[in-house]
């Protein structure tokens, strides 16, 4: 599929969400206002380090691919089938990004394994959740993971969007040492899960200035933002 004439993506059909993810990304425009301080703010950042939680089938990925040259993608995905889509979809990146897929769950800890499951909201693909389970056949995959297999020093964007798994990762109790080197994060909080006080009070404490953009909450690291 061609949209106006500057994207080229795979999109599944009606049985699956693919259409209304990409009126979320490109119609509505949901990561634009993320877009725009990056550009102002990121120009002179050689290569621009994104990491996308929940990367569905890579429409996300494939927006900001469009505008920042040499863009590092880093991509998180539990579902096979997404995951397929969006390996897909890479042949559609611009500017020479460079992208890493991995089939795994975000998680706190990198030991556990995760059964995904299809009982959140609609059912679809985008509403696809993840159970700690000890047989479990996705693995967990945890941000310092990333950074540290990727020697990355920085990560530009943490983009999260993992279906109420966010209420696991942002507890008091576990390492968020990678905040300190992240200059916005762009997360969805599922408000079912009643998580939204906690994840905005930590997020505060570390130095993050808040704010809401549609269903976005964005956090801007007020010490690195302009480093």
């Amino acid at each position: 599929m061609e949209i106006s004439n500057q994207y080229n993506l795979i999109l599944r059909d009606y049985n699956f969400s693919d259409y209304e993810v990409l009126e979320q990304i490109f119609n509505f425009r949901e990561y634009d206002v993320v877009l725009k301080m990056m550009l102002l703010n990121f120009e002179h950042l050689k290569s621009p380090v994104i990491i996308d939680a929940g990367a569905n089938v890579g429409y996300t990925s494939l927006f900001f691919s469009n505008y920042f040259k040499d863009l590092r993608i880093f991509a998180i995905e539990p579902s096979f089938s997404n995951v397929e889509i969006y390996r897909q979809n890479i042949n559609f990146f611009k500017n020479n990004t460079a992208t890493k897929l991995y089939h795994r769950a975000l998680s706190h800890k990198s030991s556990l394994t995760f059964t995904v499951e299809r009982n959140f909201r609609d059912r679809k693909d985008w509403s696809i959740t993840t159970k700690e389970d000890v047989k479990g056949e996705v693995k967990g995959i945890t941000i310092d993971d990333i950074l540290k297999e990727n020697s990355l020093e920085y990560i530009s964007l943490l983009k999260i969007d993992v279906e109420g798994a966010e209420r696991f990762l942002f507890t008091n109790n576990n390492d968020l040492s990678f905040l300190k080197n992240t200059k916005i994060v762009a997360i969805e909080i599922h408000d079912e899960y009643n998580c939204r006080i906690e994840i905005e009070n930590i997020l505060r404490r570390k130095g993050f200035f808040l704010f809401e953009s549609g269903e976005l909450t964005i956090g801007i690291n007020k010490i690195l933002f302009n480093d």
